[in-house]
C-alpha cells in the first residue's frame, strides 16, 4: 500500500509515549465504581457497580487540588512520578511532558533499561533505573532511598504486561503469572500512597475471566483493590487515533485519585474522515503517510546504507502482496 495517505496503522501493544491530557474540561461520561461489601466474610470475591461520578470544573479543580496538597518536598523539585513496567520509556515521555519528574523506573528487560539509562544521560536527568523483577523490589526500601514519605509521591504510573489479557494470546488472565503483575500497581500504591495512579492496559482486560470463569471479574478485582486503598478509579477505552496519533490503538486507561476524583478524560481532537463536519468539525485522523512523508528510501535488510535506523525488513513476498492493496485499504480484512 502506498504510504502517502494510507489509514492509521493498526499495530500491537507497544510503549509509544504520548503527553498526558491537559487540565480537565467537560467531556463524555466516564465510568467509576463504588465498592460493595464481600458476599461472604473471608471470601476474596468483590462486586462493583457503575456510578456516575463526573464533576464539572466548577465543582472540583483537579489542578488546584494537587497543588494544595502538602508534600514536605522543596518547591524546586516539582511534581514527582514513579514509573513501573517502564519498557523503553514511552509512557515516561508523556508523563515528563505533563510536567512530572520521573524519579525512578522499574523494568526487567536489560535492553529497555539500557535505553532508559541512555535517555536519562542524554537529557541530563537523575532518573534512577532499577533493572529487576518488580516482585523482588521492596517499595518501602525504595521509598526510603528516594527520600519520600507516604503521600509525597504525586503520580504512580505504569503499563503492566498485557500478554495474559491480549486478544491475540491465550487470555489465561490470572492463570498466567504475567497477569498477576497487574496487582503490583496496588502493592506499590499501598506503600507510597500517591496522589494519583495512572495505568494503561489492553482492552481485553475488561472481559478477562477470574479463576471461576466469570468474565470481567479480574478488572473488577483490580478496581476493588484500589478502592480498598482509598482511591476512586475512573476508566475509559481510548483510541489513540482520536488524539492525533496515526494508529488505531484502543487501550484502557485507569486514573485513580483520592475522593473526590475530579479527573475528566479529554475530548477527542480528531475524527474519522467520514465523521468530520465542514464547519466547526474535528480534523480527520492523521495518516501514516502524513507522518512519514519526506523520509528517504530505507536501507534494505542486510544491505548497505548510511541510515542504520531506517531499515526495510519487509520480506519480498509481502512487498509483492502490499502492492496489490488499494489506497486506503488494508492488507487483511
Amino acid at each position: 500500500m502506498d504510504a502517502k495517505s494510507g489509514p492509521p496503522a493498526e499495530i500491537g501493544r507497544g510503549r509509544v509515549g504520548r503527553a498526558l491530557p491537559p487540565p480537565p474540561r467537560p467531556g463524555p461520561k466516564v465510568r467509576s465504581f463504588a465498592l460493595r461489601s464481600p458476599a461472604k466474610a473471608g471470601h476474596n470475591i468483590y462486586t462493583t457497580m457503575p456510578l456516575s461520578h463526573q464533576l464539572s470544573d466548577s465543582q472540583y479543580n483537579w489542578e488546584q487540588s494537587i497543588s494544595d496538597m502538602p508534600t514536605g518536598k522543596s518547591k524546586q523539585r516539582g511534581r514527582v512520578a514513579l514509573s513501573l513496567f517502564s519498557g523503553a520509556g514511552g509512557m515516561d515521555i508523556g508523563v515528563m511532558a505533563a510536567g512530572f519528574e520521573v524519579v525512578a523506573c522499574i523494568e526487567v528487560d536489560p535492553h529497555c533499561c539500557e535505553t532508559l539509562r541512555a535517555a536519562a544521560a542524554r537529557e541530563g536527568r537523575n532518573t534512577r533505573v532499577i533493572e529487576d523483577d518488580i516482585r523482588q523490589v521492596d517499595p518501602k526500601e525504595l521509598m526510603s532511598q528516594l527520600e519520600l514519605k507516604p503521600g509525597q509521591l504525586d503520580l504512580l504510573c505504569g503499563g503492566p504486561p498485557c500478554q495474559a489479557f491480549s486478544q491475540i494470546g491465550k487470555q489465561e488472565a490470572l492463570a498466567d503469572e504475567r497477569g498477576l503483575l497487574l496487582f503490583q500497581m496496588a502493592r506499590f500504591a499501598k506503600v507510597f500512597k500517591p496522589k494519583a495512579i495512572l495505568m494503561e492496559q489492553v482492552k481485553g482486560l475488561l472481559s478477562a475471566k477470574d479463576e471461576h470463569g466469570q468474565r470481567g471479574k479480574v478488572f473488577e478485582l483490580l478496581l476493588t483493590e484500589l478502592q480498598h486503598l482509598g482511591y476512586v478509579p475512573k476508566w475509559q477505552v481510548i483510541n489513540a487515533a482520536d488524539y492525533g496519533v496515526p494508529q488505531l490503538r484502543q487501550r484502557v486507561f485507569v486514573v485513580s485519585t483520592r475522593k473526590p476524583n475530579g479527573f475528566q478524560f479529554p475530548l477527542p481532537t480528531h475524527a474519522p474522515a467520514e465523521k468530520t463536519l465542514p464547519l466547526f468539525g474535528l480534523p480527520p485522523y492523521v495518516t501514516v503517510g502524513e507522518v512519514i512523508r519526506g523520509l528517504p528510501r530505507p536501507t534494505e535488510k542486510n544491505g548497505k546504507g548510511k541510515d542504520c535506523c531506517h531499515i526495510d525488513v519487509t520480506p519480498a513476498g509481502d512487498r509483492f502482496r502490499i502492492k496489490g492493496v488499494p489506497e486506503g485499504a488494508f492488507l487483511t480484512a
